[in-house]
């Protein structure tokens, strides 16, 4: 005979909005779910919930859970309940469940354990980002015509991949490439390809830089990594960003000749447990060029594309970059003394 706990199950467990999201940089994580039932006779309630969050599946249990239990909590609230345990480590994989008790105090587990990963946690641009500078290329005058950047490196790899994840940034906004595959967020559901569109989106530069973090570890499958982006002007060097007369320019507008920049950090880790980082940086053997297929492009007014000036295997494994220019690094420290 079936009980009401076969007909409810507890799904779409979230951390800060997200299916199992990468890049979590909340000091205290905000967790959600939902309870469903098929039940008609008796309408289902949640009237408590116990949190677990550890840092293997093999701890998440509610006597091992080594990072968190928050007991059992009277509530009928599941939206936003705020992380309240052990400190969370940066790029670091945490796992998680929910047990929900219903109106009959009959607990119910989840079918599914949850995870999310955190960032680099890192305000400053500077902390845990190994070194990485903010580049530009080198010789390109703001004002001159031609594309907008494209960047390169190749990276000869040190053994086995075990997992990777890039850290990602640009002043303007980028097209990422690993290996020539370019880079997106697998979704759920189906597995399929989801990419981003113009990341890593609009905001105020005068007080926050954003960064995107990629699982990269399955575009990784030969002996050296090429991490490549084109970049564009979005919302950091446009019209958009024009103030009108009476109240001037924006601090991010400047004609449209704020130079574009790339920031990266790729964080690989091996089989044998050691770690090879590759960042943005001028010592490295980043080139760039601006002879690439985009000659002009605006968000009002769209793009330019030439395509006798596409530049085939220029974001793969041994392309010859020789005749590329090289990078210089962006002072944007000068614009901006606060960003985040």
């Amino acid at each position: 005979m079936n009980t009401q706990e076969n007909f409810t199950k507890i799904n779409n467990l979230k951390v800060e909005g997200s299916h199992n999201p990468l890049g979590i940089d909340a000091e205290y994580p905000r967790f959600s779910w939902m309870m469903e039932s098929d039940l008609q006779r008796q309408r289902q309630k949640q009237t408590a919930y116990r949190i677990l969050v550890a840092s293997s599946p093999s701890k998440l249990t509610e006597r091992d859970a080594d990072l968190w239990d928050s007991t059992k909590v009277i509530s009928d609230i599941s939206v936003a309940i705020k992380y309240n345990g052990n400190i969370l480590e940066p790029s670091t994989k945490y796992y998680w469940t929910v047990i929900v008790w219903n109106q009959d105090d009959i607990p119910i587990q989840t079918e599914e354990n949850a995870y999310f990963e955190t960032g680099l946690k890192s305000t400053d641009g500077i902390t845990r980002w190994d070194g990485a500078k903010w580049i530009s290329m080198k010789g390109k005058d703001v004002n001159s015509n031609g594309s907008p950047p494209l960047f390169r490196k190749e990276t000869k790899l040190k053994g086995t991949v075990k997992s990777a994840r890039l850290y990602i940034s640009a002043l303007g906004v980028y097209d990422a490439y690993i290996n020539g595959e370019k880079l997106g967020t697998v979704t759920e559901d189906d597995k399929s390809l989801e990419i981003d569109f113009m990341p890593p989106g609009w905001t105020n530069y005068d007080a926050t830089i954003h960064y995107m973090t990629y699982d990269v570890t399955n575009y990784i499958k030969e002996d050296a990594v090429t991490l490549a982006a084109a970049l564009g002007n979005g919302w950091w060097n446009g019209r958009i960003s024009k103030g009108n007369e009476k109240h001037g320019e924006t601090t991010y507008y400047s004609g449209e000749e704020n130079e574009l920049a790339l920031f990266a950090k790729l964080f690989i880790t091996y089989d044998d447990g050691s770690i090879h980082t590759v960042v943005t940086d001028t010592q490295s053997d980043w080139k760039a060029t601006d002879t690439g297929p985009i000659r002009s492009n605006d968000i009002y007014d769209g793009e330019e594309y030439d395509a006798t000036m596409e530049i085939p295997g220029w974001n793969k494994n041994d392309f010859d970059d020789s005749t590329w220019m090289n990078v210089k690094e962006h002072d944007y420290t000068k614009i901006f003394r606060t960003q985040k």
